[in-house]
């Protein structure tokens, strides 16, 4: 993406062109079509371009002994940070007037990670169940920034000692080495950590490696025949991964191979002229588009997440090609004013450092200041605050949560306290069953009950189920097992995203019993083998229906609509029809599984829906975190309303207390 010009005396154009190939798979991917949905895999490119450039420079200039550390963070620098900071402090000011406070505040953690180069450990570590989606971050475009300047800083240093201490014919054997270690560990890591083996430089060091080894192999020029074979392969595996390629594609690991190979037989290719490296890629259209590459990767996306984040939407394809143009546009202005000129640039080295070190520290202050003003609230209205704090309200612990010492997945104890670790109750699911806390706690304490919640993230409370991930399996066998140690145990609550679940572990077959329903050799799976064990353990079952669910994030969506003073009716209203549309399969399939096998159901969607319409706010207030979690506002407001049925109490009375519901709004 950054590799210097120059790893060789001869200017490569067909290096350009690969660089425009690149750009374009990531803009095209960015703007939402779908016939390149694996066009991700331009960042490998670039990857391997970068490797086969700077290791070309360093192995030319230590071959000549000229080769020199300053001068060579000197080109970096010149490089990387002019075009750089001139997108983040642009950021910066975009952010100032289109950001609420809560996104204000992330792009300020983020701002220091992208200056200081350590983007990918940054979201590398913000990757969870509710860091919201990548639309929602500026900056993340700039982890693969930081890969390369970590490897940049160690790279030169281990190079320099392998010249040295390995003889001249090993040291290719060497890089390859490094280079398969680091695809080994690639794909280990990616069964255990994917975000790790995604983000973190251990794990993409091969890429950058493999430009490399193609560096020592540039004096080893193939046939015209050879090249041109060479490069068509070369088009194909990178053709090959962008159209075949997509999010369900375990990514980096060896599935990378195939485009970073791609990449790696064009560059080996281009040293023999052939008609896809001249011709193709030497075409003057892709060599302009290859030489604003690096200026075109960073404006891109902040460009389409702001758009997006001011929308509230994606963008439409025609609203995607016209980000793409502006895009172009603005990156040849800062090719031709910022990034030529800072290159030609005659500055010494420690007038350079300290320029630099001046512009990090400036830039990563005003991340700080974001930060720790939780993102300058006093710039918008109160109104603004409130609906954009729902937002957080009750995301972690949702209010009532106490540690838990049973051997479970994640847990949170509510009500009472348990007697010897011995529950009456159990919350059991995904997140769904997380947010539930505080409307279930209040009632359980005045009855002198001690309940636990027992929650994974996206893991539904299905025993037996082999296409369940490893964890979710797993987390559940172990909720099995505790239970079976629960001797004072009454009542089990199944809670979940219910319609997320439908196609894979709820749907019912003719003989209404639960199963894969289009694949019976699973045998007996989803909810049914759940049930079918709480039954044996004569324990009470409940399943609770969820909540209504929105496209959007209700709490965003209100702030965003306040802060530029739209219409917010949208953000927390949902039509029936609309409700009814999204929540009818799994509401049929639970009323059969209800009906199966004798459970009751608990209705939570009552609690804000009427004949018309559900709603999901009261006074100004807005009940959910997000599209279809609860914050503390909303589990309260449901605990005060829900009739629950409490061990003993008349489980055909569950649902709302009288007069509660939509009539209260």
């Amino acid at each position: 993406m950054t590799g210097d010009r120059g790893a060789t005396t001869l200017y490569r154009p067909d290096i350009d062109g690969l660089r425009a190939i690149a750009i374009l798979l990531v803009l095209f991917f960015h703007g939402g079509f779908r016939q390149l949905s694996g066009g991700f895999v331009g960042v490998d490119i670039f990857f391997v371009i970068s490797g086969f450039l700077i290791t070309g420079i360093i192995l030319r200039e230590t071959n000549t002994g000229g080769f020199s550390f300053a001068e060579f963070y000197s080109r970096r620098i010149r490089r990387i940070c002019p075009a750089l900071f001139l997108v983040l402090t642009l950021s910066i000011i975009a952010a100032l007037f289109l950001l609420v406070p809560q996104d204000l505040q992330l792009l300020g953690r983020s701002l220091g990670g992208a200056v200081f180069f350590y983007a990918n450990w940054h979201f590398y570590n913000h990757v969870g169940y509710f860091d919201g989606p990548a639309t929602e971050k500026p900056l993340l475009h700039t982890w693969s920034l930081a890969v390369e300047e970590q490897f940049y800083l160690i790279w030169p240093l281990l190079f320099i000692a392998l010249y040295h201490f390995v003889s001249r014919k090993a040291l290719p054997y060497v890089v390859l080495a490094l280079l398969c270690l680091s695809l080994a560990a690639s794909q280990y890591i990616l069964q255990k950590d994917a975000a790790a083996a995604f983000y973190l430089l251990p794990f993409r060091a091969w890429e950058l490696l493999l430009g490399a080894y193609i560096a020592f192999l540039y004096t080893q020029a193939p046939s015209k025949i050879i090249a041109t074979s060479f490069a068509v392969l070369g088009v194909a595996a990178i053709a090959c991964a962008a159209v075949f390629f997509d999010a369900a594609t375990p990514f980096p690991g060896i599935h990378s191979l195939i485009p970073c190979a791609g990449a790696a037989l064009l560059i080996f290719a281009g040293q023999r002229s052939n008609i896809v490296s001249s011709f193709v890629l030497g075409a003057k259209p892709l060599r302009f588009i290859g030489k604003i590459s690096y200026s075109l990767y960073l404006i891109h996306w902040p460009l389409f997440s702001f758009t997006r984040m001011t929308l509230d939407r994606d963008t439409t394809q025609g609203e995607g090609l016209l980000i793409i143009a502006v895009s172009v546009v603005a990156a040849a202005l800062s090719w031709h004013f910022v990034e030529s000129p800072a290159r030609r640039a005659a500055v010494s080295f420690p007038a350079l450092a300290g320029v630099t070190a001046s512009a990090m520290l400036a830039i990563g202050l005003c991340g700080s200041l974001f930060n720790i003003t939780h993102g300058l609230p006093f710039r918008v209205s109160e109104g603004t605050v409130q609906a954009d704090a729902a937002r957080d309200a009750g995301r972690k612990g949702d209010g009532e949560c106490r540690a838990v010492k049973a051997p479970v997945s994640i847990g949170c104890a509510i009500g009472s306290l348990p007697h010897d670790d011995k529950y009456d109750f159990v919350i059991w699911g995904d997140s769904h069953a997380r947010h539930l806390a505080l409307a279930f706690s209040e009632q359980a304490a005045k009855r002198g009950l001690a309940g636990i919640i027992i929650w994974n993230a996206g893991c539904g409370p299905f025993l037996h189920d082999t296409r369940l991930s490893p964890n979710c399996a797993e987390a559940n066998n172990r909720t099995e097992r505790w239970i079976k140690t629960q001797e004072n145990l009454k009542l089990v609550f199944l809670a979940g995203y219910w319609a997320s679940y439908t196609n894979r572990f709820l749907t019912v077959t003719a003989d209404d019993e639960p199963s894969t329903g289009q694949n019976r050799k699973h045998g007996p799976t989803g909810i049914g083998d759940t049930l079918r064990f709480l039954q044996s353990r004569n324990l009470q079952a409940v399943i609770v229906e969820d909540i209504p669910v929105f496209s959007r994030n209700v709490g965003l969506c209100t702030a965003r609509a306040r802060m530029f003073s739209q219409p917010e009716e949208r953000c927390y209203t949902l039509a029936m029809s609309e409700y009814e549309r999204s929540e009818r399969e799994a509401s049929e399939i639970l009323h059969r599984v209800s009906q199966r096998f004798g459970v009751p159901l608990l209705n939570t969607a009552q609690a804000f829906c009427d004949r018309d319409a559900c709603r999901v706010e009261r006074n100004g207030v807005i009940f959910y975190s997000d599209s279809n979690h609860l914050n503390r506002a909303g589990a309260k407001y449901l605990g005060s309303v829900l009739r629950i049925p409490w061990p003993d109490a008349d489980v055909k009375g569950a649902g709302l207390e009288q007069g509660a519901g939509s009539k209260t709004f």
